[in-house]
């Protein structure tokens, strides 16, 4: 396999073997489980992607599989095409279904007759695709570290490359005459398409985490993120964010909140969906995770369903249903997550808030952050090499609120990183220094 394929590839085993390590149990706020449809061969199901009755599941070794989903409590599926590579993710447009097939490039699937999908095209890209977006006449393939490739596919039966950028891509989405790819280490990276032969970058956001999933409404992106301990070391854990970027001057993405998921998880976060003002999070081996970003400079949990597997795919279909790929296709109904007060929200035991502002700032800033539980705080100010500038708290806190309001006028101009440790767990903000 090529680049980060080898990266997909061990994931996805890891991910196989996950059945068998013990859950959290079927903890769950605010979200009920409406149906779902077990298969097998999903157990690394990484992509869903949903169009009027059906939900279309790119579930690895196992190709494309095609489920009828016009009863929501008795799913059941329909049809399956046996892509040659690898299907990680998956895009609808029409009746057709592009599915970026890791070695295999991008397979264009008809779909018009559910039961019985037929190839009718191919691109093969050069690296690994893990990722795809349809927008008009073209497809945008996240192709590791050979790219971004846009394809014309005006003709399904014909795709064919019209321009590539060479930012690193493993996940993709696109909006108006731009695309947004997460690029790992490198973090948000944005690229102008209005002339598809000619695509030029033309923003980045270096996310303090390694940025994985991407999702992208208004003028915002929200993106999920990882920040690994001991990277390298086969006992490396993962911290998971989600991370909102403004990017309404997409040559300048400025990050200006994020919300702490989970700590030390076992697998990784992995996809993100956006309808109004709730963002959709696959957390890995914790489950669904509802956030409010209403006020995209503080989101804040309001839901959360713990699974079984490991979820890693996440839809919104046009019923306001909620559907989820962890080894299993799981629909779910997050209408009481929406409407209940925020004050009677308990938080998901692997997460606590954490958000600063304003950001950027110019000399004085606050920072808050929500504690499940009473415990032991550090709260401290680093630069980008790691360097301790401020130590803003040191101290036992009650579980609840807490706002920590710090003087940062000595501070040079740049980036900074707040690091907020309690009951084990630890958070990352990026705040932005401004003279």
């Amino acid at each position: 396999m090529k680049g980060r394929g080898l990266v997909l590839a061990a994931f996805a085993a890891a991910t196989m073997l996950a059945g068998g390590l013990p859950a959290l149990g079927q903890d769950s706020s605010g979200i009920r489980k409406v149906g779902s449809l077990y298969d097998n061969y999903w157990a690394a199901a990484w992509g869903v992607a949903i169009a009027g009755d059906y939900a279309y599941v790119a579930a690895a070794e196992s190709g494309l599989r095609v489920v009828d989903v016009s009863d929501p409590a008795q799913p059941r599926e329909v049809g399956f095409y046996d892509s040659p590579g690898w299907a990680g993710r998956v895009a609808i447009s029409g009746n057709h279904a592009y599915v970026a097939d890791g070695d295999s490039g991008l397979q264009v699937v008809d779909v018009s007759d559910p039961a019985q999908p037929v190839e009718t095209g191919f691109y093969n890209s050069p690296g690994f695709a893990c990722g795809v977006a349809v927008a008009g006449n073209y497809a945008y393939v996240a192709d590791g570290g050979s790219g971004m490739r846009v394809v014309d596919v005006s003709d399904p039966a014909r795709p064919a490359e019209t321009g590539y950028s060479p930012v690193s891509a493993f996940c993709i989405s696109v909006a108006g005459n731009y695309v947004y790819v997460t690029d790992g280490g490198a973090g948000l990276r944005i690229v102008n398409v209005s002339d598809p032969a000619r695509p030029v970058e033309t923003g980045c956001y270096e996310t303090p985490h390694y940025a994985i999933g991407v999702a992208v409404a208004g003028n915002y992106a929200y993106v999920t993120s990882e920040y690994t301990a001991c990277r390298g070391r086969d006992d490396a854990e993962e911290d998971q964010f989600l991370t909102v970027v403004d990017v309404s001057d997409p040559t300048r993405p400025v990050g200006i909140g994020s919300y702490f998921l989970s700590a030390r998880g076992q697998t990784t976060v992995a996809g993100v969906a956006v309808a109004g003002n709730y963002a959709y999070v696959a957390d890995g081996f914790f489950g669904l995770r509802v956030v409010n970003i209403s006020d995209p400079a503080h989101p804040h949990e309001v839901g959360y369903y713990d699974m079984p597997q490991d979820a890693l795919g996440v839809a919104i279909g046009p019923n306001g249903l909620i559907y989820v790929t962890d080894g299993t296709l799981g629909i779910y109904d997050c209408s009481e997550a929406l409407s209940a007060p925020s004050s009677d929200f308990i938080l998901h035991p692997s997460s606590f808030s954490l958000s600063s502002f304003p950001n950027p700032f110019n000399s004085q800033a606050v920072t808050r952050y929500e504690l499940r539980g009473a415990s032991s705080v550090s709260l401290r100010l680093y630069d980008l090499d790691g360097r301790r500038v401020q130590t803003l708290f040191e101290g036992w806190q009650e579980a609840g609120e807490h706002s920590i309001n710090w003087d940062g006028v000595a501070l040079p101009s740049g980036k900074y990183l707040i690091r907020l440790r309690s009951q084990g767990a630890e958070g990352v903000n990026e705040l932005v220094k401004l003279k």
